[in-house]
């Protein structure tokens, strides 16, 4: 398979409100290890013209379904995979790449900088696995009071797009 060298992902947030997250996030990251390669091929060997959407119908669910892959796949690590753990991983990937504060709340799906504070350290990233080629979202930047979350989160879905010539 030729396939370009990246992956453009679009992810429409679950938990919007007026005043936090983002609606809408288009992610590109380059294909520049395994894990990224993988993923592109997966997306163009089962997608639909390179596409491949990813629902999460049910948050909970899909929180014990990477727990209980994750005890499988690293029994001897007693670190658990999550969402939360994953998302701290990838900020510690992007402040390892030097990318500015506003890029990474954007990745994340914050229309604030000001949660960076809390989410991952550069320290810990080993070597980063995401290469960030480009980040856009529905709110660049709006710097916002600390929200409640009203409510139960809406469906969140991901269209994950492979380019092959």
């Amino acid at each position: 398979i030729t396939l370009r060298q990246s992956l453009i992902i679009r992810i429409h947030g679950a938990k919007v409100t007026d005043t936090t997250g983002q609606e809408l996030r288009i992610l590109e990251i380059g294909i520049t290890n395994p894990i990224a390669r993988d993923l592109a091929v997966s997306v163009h060997d089962n997608g639909r013209d390179g596409q491949m959407l990813v629902n999460i119908d049910n948050p909970r669910k899909f929180c014990d379904r990477l727990r209980t892959i994750s005890r499988r796949v690293f029994p001897e690590i007693k670190y658990i995979v999550t969402p939360y753990s994953l998302r701290h991983s990838v900020s510690a990937d992007l402040k390892a790449q030097g990318l500015p504060v506003e890029t990474r709340a954007r990745f994340l799906g914050h229309q604030s900088g000001r949660l960076q504070r809390a989410y991952g350290r550069a320290r810990q990233c080993k070597y980063p696995l995401i290469s960030v080629r480009k980040v856009s979202a529905t709110e660049m930047g709006r710097h916002t009071e600390t929200a409640t979350w009203p409510g139960k989160p809406k469906q969140a879905s991901a269209v994950v797009r492979s380019h092959a010539p």
